[in-house]
């Protein structure tokens, strides 16, 4: 199978046909919400993304593999003092997973680490 990202014109015609450096020959996104009925304002949230096999030289003799990572997270929005407030929690890379990750020039860079994150938001 090719990837669509396919070099049609390079300097080098030796490089003509090969994929792309930096683009995965899949990439998919899916992401839910769920709005939890026995506590109005709470949703719970998750995304899976998965990057297929990608190529990191232009020549096409290395490839970093594909890799799935998972994050989940929650919100809550209430008022505070007559002022809508939202809470929110998100963990990236839910499972801690190692992977690499690369640039469309070439670059690459260890995936994070399991992060959590926490914030407020208030509108005046």
């Amino acid at each position: 199978m090719r990837s669509a990202a396919i070099i049609t014109k390079a300097t080098t015609s030796a490089l003509e046909g090969r994929k792309a450096i930096g683009v995965p020959d899949w990439q998919l996104n899916l992401g839910a919400e769920w709005d939890m009925l026995f506590l109005p304002g709470l949703t719970l949230t998750g995304r899976m993304i998965h990057t297929g096999k990608t190529a990191v030289d232009p020549a096409n003799t290395l490839h970093i593999p594909g890799w799935n990572r998972f994050n989940a997270g929650a919100r809550y929005a209430t008022r505070l003092g007559g002022k809508p407030v939202t809470f929110r929690m998100n963990v990236e890379n839910l499972f801690d997973k190692d992977y690499w990750g690369t640039s469309a020039a070439g670059y690459l860079f260890v995936g994070s680490p399991r992060t959590l994150s926490l914030s407020a938001s208030i509108d005046f």
